[in-house]
């Protein structure tokens, strides 16, 4: 295995990215509707918000992440798309939660409710 990302190969991937990052920008639409919909009863203000990974932030994590991705990180990269629902109280959050674990498959999961202090809710 290569142990740094070389310029061609750096290229070749963001080159990939950029021509699946179509595919990705409707699926953050889906996923943005799909969340949307499921809130809309229990939790009406609700702010859903979802995109596909920039190009950028893209061609930065290949370089950083290179010892976990390789030279496939299209292929193993794991959050090319993203969505945030924004809620009010800690039990809409457990209530999006459990919707999201009930209906998705996780993959991955980073709480980053575990990064603020017992006094701050974000």
């Amino acid at each position: 295995m290569v142990n740094e990302l070389t310029p061609e190969a750096h290229k070749r991937q963001i080159e990939a990215y950029a021509s699946e990052r179509p595919h990705y920008a409707v699926y953050a639409k889906a996923l943005e509707r799909v969340l949307r919909h499921a809130c809309k009863l229990s939790i009406p203000e609700a702010i859903v918000q979802s995109r596909p990974k920039g190009i950028s932030s893209f061609a930065e994590k290949c370089v950083r992440k290179f010892h976990k991705y390789g030279e496939d990180a299209i292929h193993r990269m794991t959050d090319l798309c993203g969505a945030r629902v924004i809620v009010h109280t800690l039990e809409q959050v457990k209530a999006v939660r459990l919707f999201i674990e009930a209906n998705f498959e996780i993959i991955e999961k980073d709480d980053k409710g575990l990064l603020l202090g017992e006094t701050t809710f974000g």
